[in-house]
């Protein structure tokens, strides 16, 4: 798995945890290495093959920066076939080797958890009772136990360590919260990791218990291109949801071209402080969506004649948005947060997180004011009624822009 950011920027602190990462995925090779043989070159180069092959079909994008590929069921393949160091160099290899274009650091960074990740499943698949001699294994029983099981265990190993690293560069690099990314990378690869699970036991069964070596890799590439193509239909199905959106985006600033920009930096900001103030990941996503949609009730309003004066929340158009968007699915989350309004609660609201962001950048985005978060949430809010977590979000928000990692 890898994940992607848009921009170039990466701050110190990131290469530092790059660098951090590095240094473990090395270690990790180098203890391998000195504690078992060699990988068998013949088994080596059949994976390197297969990878090949799946390289040459891509990952597919799933949710936001959320890649998958199915290289992944190799590193559980190979742990088991060529044990922990092939397992790692393997992940060195094909994480290498990646078709996505990203910075350096991005690519070292990507290869250095690639490997670890195939050190760690070797590992942890003899240590959860996996057999070493996955060939001499016969019988459903013997297979289960000494084959499935332990790399499940080891999946699951896998998916642990995976979401560790990866939240970490997030928090480092964006300041978003670790629980919030390993929410979202469960959310959206648990049941994928099963699956890996499932293709990459047939695949050893195949190469060892029933000696077809590697010709399994010819048997084992249907049902790895039904998965690719199962995770193709979804990332196409998310695809389209994000140029959903983009239309409604391009509609609004078309409508009103002196806003071009502002739902973008509402819809970010807003997702910003829903994450800085620990929620859920649905509830940001459905937050950052209605930040983007937040002026969509203006374009429905007469270009002429008397228009309802907004406040300065934008809510007198808010609801307008909300009944364009009845009947979209995936957006219902979003209109149910313009059609509330926005209300002072102990606990902030969606609803005013987004009213919070939208008058903000239109403040000091659109209008180019020069206000202090201070100054800018007692105009907002002159009876200061606001919840403190709100304003202290805010101004942690705007002290710590975002910044770029392509990892």
């Amino acid at each position: 798995m890898t994940v992607e950011a848009g921009q170039p920027t990466i701050s110190s602190a990131t290469h530092v945890y790059i660098a951090s990462v590095c240094g473990v995925a090395v270690a990790a090779l180098m203890a391998a290495a000195l504690a078992g043989a060699p990988p068998d070159p013949g088994p080596f180069i059949a994976l390197a093959v297969l990878s090949a092959i799946i390289w040459s079909v891509g990952e597919n994008l799933v949710e936001s920066q959320v890649g998958i590929t199915l290289l992944g069921i190799l590193l559980l393949a190979a742990a088991v076939v060529v044990g922990p160091l092939g397992a790692g160099l393997v992940g060195v290899l094909v994480a290498g080797v990646s078709r996505v274009r990203t910075p350096w650091s991005a690519r070292v960074f990507n290869m250095a958890v690639s490997g670890l990740l195939g050190v760690v499943a070797g590992v942890v698949y003899s240590a959860a009772g996996g057999s070493s001699q996955a060939a001499a294994l016969r019988g459903l029983g013997p297979v289960t136990a000494e084959l499935a099981i332990p790399l499940l265990v080891a999946v699951g190993a896998q998916a642990v360590v995976n979401v560790i690293l990866i939240a970490g560069i997030m928090r480092v690099s964006q300041g978003v919260p670790l629980r919030l990314t390993a929410s979202r990378l469960f959310l959206t690869t648990g049941a994928l990791s099963l699956g890996y699970a499932v293709l990459a036991t047939l695949l050893v069964i195949l190469w060892l218990p029933a000696g077809l070596g590697a010709v399994s890799v010819v048997l084992a590439l249907a049902p790895l291109m039904g998965a690719q193509w199962a995770l193709g239909q979804y990332a196409a199905q998310k695809r389209t949801q994000e140029q959903s959106l983009e239309l409604l985006v391009a509609a609004i600033e078309l409508r009103l071209p002196h806003l071009v920009g502002h739902a973008a930096r509402v819809g970010q900001l807003a997702g910003r402080l829903a994450e800085h103030l620990g929620l859920g990941a649905a509830e940001v996503r459905d937050i950052e969506r209605a930040g983007l949609l937040h002026d969509l009730g203006q374009i429905a309003l007469p270009r002429s004649g008397p228009r309802p004066a907004p406040r300065p929340d934008g809510s007198t158009h808010a609801g307008r948005g909300a009944q364009m968007l009845v009947g979209v699915a995936f957006l219902r989350g979003a209109a149910a947060l313009l059609a509330g309004g926005s209300r002072v609660t102990d606990r902030p609201t969606g609803s005013e997180i987004v009213a919070l962001a939208a008058a903000y950048d239109m403040a000091v985005g659109v209008h180019q004011r020069d206000l202090s978060v201070a100054e800018f949430c007692l105009e907002f809010d002159p009876t200061q009624s606001l919840p403190v977590r709100l304003t202290e979000a805010l101004a942690w928000c705007v002290a710590r822009p975002r910044s770029g990692t392509s990892t």
